[in-house]
């Protein structure tokens, strides 16, 4: 049986969820976060604009990532989920895409998709994959 080498990055065990889910697991080569949304307040987005709702969210999932250790550099794989029309919001969400990863090359792969419905009302939540 192999060791279990998953961490909890210490930044991260205060997160107010940490009781049922990690916020992101260290896997050593590789980091994993949990679905990221953009800043809430109050029970829901602290933003009803969805380039800010993307931006905050990015943005969220990337300090998630730094307190691994990892960094926009290091993403593999980003999944992004929409609770909201993705024929109207995929050219916004491309161009917030691009200011993040700004001159990061190659640029991660990603699948995007529209869902019914996402946690406390949230336009946008992503997950990050590093390698």
């Amino acid at each position: 049986m192999s060791k279990d080498t998953r961490k909890l990055p210490p930044a991260l065990q205060a997160h107010p969820l940490a009781h049922i889910f990690s916020a992101a697991l260290d896997l050593g080569e590789i980091a994993i976060t949990s679905g990221t949304l953009p800043d809430i307040a109050d029970g829901q987005p602290k933003s009803s604009d969805f380039r800010e709702q993307a931006e905050q969210a990015f943005r969220n999932m990337l300090n998630v990532l730094a307190a691994c250790g990892q960094n926009e550099h290091n993403l593999a794989f980003v999944v992004i989920m929409l609770a909201c029309d993705i024929d109207s919001h995929y050219g916004p969400l491309n161009e917030v895409w691009g200011e993040i990863m700004g001159e990061t090359n190659p640029k991660p792969c990603r699948a995007a998709f529209q869902v019914v419905k996402l946690p406390l009302g949230a336009m946008i939540e992503v997950i990050g994959i590093t390698r």
